[in-house]
């Protein structure tokens, strides 16, 4: 944070005519916590190649099936899409 707070005009930049691409990938795995059975969620996000956001977290609720585990973790994924997408609608 301090190299950050020290250089405010460092950043991703991208001018507004350049094509570029969005990219979203997210994985999970069933119960894979030894104590309380829950599974972990794990997603990236990248824009022209850059990753611009990541997570890991473990979910919220016990999921009874790997398919639920999945649907949890696309669900989070999808969350964190559409919150870009505001960003760059908001940013122009």
């Amino acid at each position: 944070m301090h190299q950050q707070k020290g250089t405010p005009d460092t950043g991703l930049w991208y001018s507004k005519d350049d094509n570029f691409s969005f990219n979203a990938y997210n994985d999970s795995d069933y119960g894979g916590c030894k104590t309380d059975a829950k599974s972990t969620t794990g997603g990236a996000q990248f824009l022209r190649e850059r990753l611009v956001s990541w997570q890991c977290k473990k979910q919220t609720s016990v999921a009874t099936s790997t398919c639920e585990a999945e649907y949890v973790a696309a669900a989070s994924c999808c969350s964190q899409v559409l919150w870009i997408q505001q960003q760059m609608r908001d940013y122009g």
